[in-house]
């Protein structure tokens, strides 16, 4: 019987170990990816040539091919913040918009975290304003 426990414990232990692997991979993941979203969100300037290189490995461009794509990505990045220019005040008043109907939903000291937790968002997810 003490053979039997014994075998038993063995595999809850390498259950246990295995859970916790994959807890942590998941959670390793998650930050790496988060990371990468806010560091495009913060900083667009590098994504010419982020995803020039990505381009690169994935369709085996040579360097001509690279820089010129590069090159394309640069041009157009232009238009595309003159784009989120006129429409990034749109989405921020819809934020604001929320904000201000759920406020009016809660109590004083939900508010006040409600407001903290609102600027936070915003802080980390809505990048400033492009030139």
């Amino acid at each position: 019987m003490v053979h039997r426990t014994r075998r038993w414990l063995i595999w809850l232990l390498m259950l246990a170990m295995f859970l916790s692997g994959m807890g942590i991979g998941i959670g390793g993941t998650l930050i790496v990816v988060r990371n990468r979203i806010l560091d495009a969100f913060h900083h667009p300037e590098k994504a010419p040539k982020q995803i020039a290189d990505r381009l690169r490995n994935k369709l085996s461009l040579t360097e001509a091919q690279a820089s010129r794509v590069e090159a394309i990505l640069q041009a157009h990045q232009v238009e595309l913040r003159k784009i989120r220019r006129v429409a990034q005040p749109q989405v921020e008043a819809q934020l604001d918009q929320v904000e201000q109907e759920i406020d009016q939903m809660l109590d004083a000291g939900q508010q006040a975290k409600w407001h903290e937790m609102m600027s936070s968002l915003r802080e980390v997810w809505i990048p400033t304003r492009p030139e």
